[in-house]
């Protein structure tokens, strides 16, 4: 069988779900394009137990298999991530760049709001009692429409070893974003309360990808969950006019 031109990798964030990326699914489908949407290492049953011990680095390797398993359909990838999603997209284009299309970041963060996240102030003493800590309460969930956590399957309590592999996988940015040269659309909203605003500035800037082949889609109302949240119709809107530009240039590369 002909394989396709492009095919879709959807990757969900911490401690989330592929509820997450659901909403996405329909219109990819009807662009034709194959996909899949991956459940990463102990997100399985979204449990306190099922998390323990899971590394940031089997996550990386989540998205990869996926990859590998979707390149059997189609000829290129364009991986599009939600928050921690992003940055294993990110990730996998840097380190497969003949096989990754294209990557599109919804909310990921090159910094946290949490002022125990890496750069901020109170890292220093995450650092010394995070082992000292077995669990930690997320706090409230981040919709600009409270009603609309409902749909968000994420636990309220999760190991703190689970904290620390998202801050250690913030930690080797630097190792990975030059290395960057795929096209790349970010999205970002200002009013988002986990990543903070600001990380769509320097993934901008410290990604690889030509000037004129990156840039940044702004949202003014969403918060964090933007493919759930109050404009996700315009969030998923954009995320299906970028994949319809990339299958132009497949199609142009072809002729």
């Amino acid at each position: 069988m002909e394989k396709a031109k492009l095919g879709v990798l959807l990757i969900h964030g911490w401690t989330g779900s592929t509820t997450m990326m659901k909403p996405l699914v329909e219109p990819i489908q009807a662009l034709g394009l194959p996909l899949r949407i991956p459940t990463l290492s102990g997100h399985e049953q979204l449990s306190i137990d099922a998390f323990k011990g899971v590394t940031w680095q089997q996550w990386v390797q989540d998205g990869v298999k996926a990859l590998e398993d979707l390149l059997t359909e189609a000829e290129k990838v364009v991986i599009v991530g939600h928050s921690m999603g992003g940055m294993i997209a990110l990730v996998l284009a840097a380190d497969h760049p003949d096989k990754v299309d294209s990557v599109v970041t919804a909310g990921t963060p090159g910094r946290m709001s949490t002022p125990f996240a890496p750069g901020n102030r109170l890292h220093w003493l995450f650092k010394l009692i995070w082992w000292l800590v077995p669990k930690v309460n997320k706090g409230a969930k981040n919709y600009a429409d409270p009603a609309l956590a409902a749909l968000d399957e994420s636990p309220d309590v999760v190991p703190t070893y689970t904290v620390k592999q998202l801050f250690d996988f913030i930690k080797v940015q630097d190792s990975y974003l030059p290395r960057v040269k795929a096209p790349l659309l970010i999205l970002q909203s200002r009013k988002d309360s986990a990543a903070v605003p600001e990380s769509a500035i320097m993934l901008l800037e410290e990604t690889g990808t030509a000037e004129d082949q990156k840039c940044i889609l702004w949202f003014n109302q969403t918060d964090h969950g933007m493919f759930l949240d109050v404009e996700a119709e315009q969030v998923i809107s954009s995320v299906v006019d970028f994949l319809s530009e990339r299958l132009s240039v497949q199609d142009q590369s072809v002729s």
